[in-house]
């Protein structure tokens, strides 16, 4: 098997194994008590993270520009957000103490 060939395949099972990851972790919280969940990726050029999030239904809601330094230069971070559950939108009742 030729170099390429199994480095394809490497990184066809990691993307796999990332988007089950990042699934089981989306439905734990959907389970719990918790309204929404934030990404937040560190370099506005990571593309391939980018279209996972996005793919599991998180938005793009901002960009925090040259906020981090990598590799001699200075990189923006991407903010992505996705709702949990629709009755996790109500507004709380108040409880009795």
């Amino acid at each position: 098997m030729a170099h390429a060939q199994l480095a394809a395949q490497l990184i066809t099972r990691l993307r796999l194994k990332q988007l089950a990851l990042l699934t089981a972790l989306i439905e734990r919280c959907d389970a719990g008590p918790w309204r929404e969940l934030v990404a937040v990726i560190g370099n506005s050029g990571n593309a391939g993270s980018i279209a996972l999030h996005a793919r599991l239904g998180f938005e793009h809601v901002g960009v925090l520009r040259k906020v981090g330094y990598k590799h001699g230069q200075w990189v923006d971070t991407v903010l992505m957000q996705r709702s949990l559950g629709e009755d996790k939108a109500m507004i709380p009742q108040k409880q009795a103490i």
